[in-house]
């Protein structure tokens, strides 16, 4: 979760961009896979079955508790 929530945050805005820019939308789909596949390994192996992959709003939850988890609050 560490590398992977970060790299699927920063990848949305990306794609947004990736439709104003021709040829850029290989950036933004290889961060958010990559950090699918990080994000993924630390939910196999320290989580139960829950993840964005089976709900969407599991991400937005990640991506909130992110910030309190680097400032020592999680």
């Amino acid at each position: 979760h560490t590398l992977g929530i970060p790299m699927i945050a920063a990848s949305l805005p990306l794609f947004a961009a990736a439709t104003l820019i021709e040829g850029f939308w290989p950036v933004p789909l290889g961060l958010f896979l990559a950090g699918g596949r990080c994000s993924s390994s630390g939910i196999i192996s320290r989580e139960s079955r829950r993840s964005f992959f089976h709900d969407w709003r599991f991400l937005l939850v990640a991506l909130r508790c992110r910030p309190a988890k680097v400032r020592g609050r999680a």
